[in-house]
């Protein structure tokens, strides 16, 4: 059975459970939205450094010793660009997250059914909750014309149909159920919590998945991925607690920072070895 297949029954639950959706207050959202996003998100990133081990490979201390620093280097000075210049950061972010999460759906080297796939599963949500927008529009872009952006976003109907178009032409009826479903529940759930949704419940499981299957052979692996994971929850939890009101005043900004600063190097890594593939 597929892993499309698998989730089927998932979102049977899913839809049954966002009914009490509306009953549930922010702060209940934004625990819910966190706890899983650092319990299963991050934890999708921590098989990275034995993914490089064999894949790129790095055969030796130094390189490993290199690989790591040049990790951690793009977090930090992603992260840093991003305060300065928080709206090219956003944009580049949402570029090549578009392209990221296209390969959920599109493993050949087409970067425009993977842009589809992509920007139809960020931008899908935004269609139905304008608050949400205008907030991180007035954030990042203040002088932007919000003609222009809902001229864009009108966009979303046409790459939609490219992806709908792919899956009916190459008879994947499964993905094609998973994909009409995250649609719906795009149009229902405000822009964060799909994001959750769709990284945690789905992203994140199929990567993990596949690292497992690429790992096999590496001994203590989910051992060692546990490891990175908790000393990374660790400093995000000493960081949270040594200066709270952060998150209380700039909730979406620390939000996506957090977020872009552990995705890039992530993202950095499946590029290189997708290209030496």
């Amino acid at each position: 059975m597929s892993f499309e297949a698998k989730l089927i029954p998932l979102f049977f639950a899913l839809f049954i459970i966002n009914a009490c959706y509306p009953l549930l207050t922010p702060s209940q959202i934004i625990i819910i939205q966190m706890f899983f996003l650092i319990t299963i998100g991050l934890f999708h990133g921590a098989y990275d450094f034995h993914y490089a081990m064999i894949t790129l490979p790095l055969r030796s201390f130094k390189n490993q010793l290199i690989f790591i620093s040049q990790y951690m280097l793009i977090a930090f000075l992603f992260s840093l660009f991003w305060l300065y210049f928080p709206n090219i950061g956003f944009v580049i972010f949402f570029w090549i997250a578009c392209i990221h999460f296209g390969q959920d759906w599109c493993s050949k080297r087409n970067n425009f059914l993977q842009m589809s796939y992509g920007f139809s599963i960020l931008a899908i949500s935004f269609h139905t909750h304008t608050i949400v927008t205008q907030e991180i529009l007035t954030l990042y872009f203040p002088n932007l014309s919000l003609k222009l952006v809902y001229a864009i976003m009108q966009t979303t109907p046409f790459f939609i149909s490219a992806s709908l178009y792919h899956l009916a032409t190459s008879k994947k009826w499964e993905a094609l159920i998973i994909w009409v479903s995250f649609l719906f529940l795009g149009l229902y759930l405000e822009p964060f919590s799909f994001f959750a949704l769709y990284f945690c419940g789905f992203h994140s499981l199929k990567h993990i998945r596949h690292m497992r299957k690429v790992l096999h052979s590496v001994k203590h692996h989910d051992v060692m991925a546990g490891m990175l994971w908790l000393i990374t929850t660790m400093i995000f939890l000493v960081g949270y607690l040594y200066d709270p009101s952060v998150i209380k005043h700039y909730p979406i900004n620390t939000y996506l920072i957090l977020l872009a600063g552990l995705t890039m190097p992530h993202m950095w890594l499946h590029q290189i070895q997708s290209h030496n593939h």
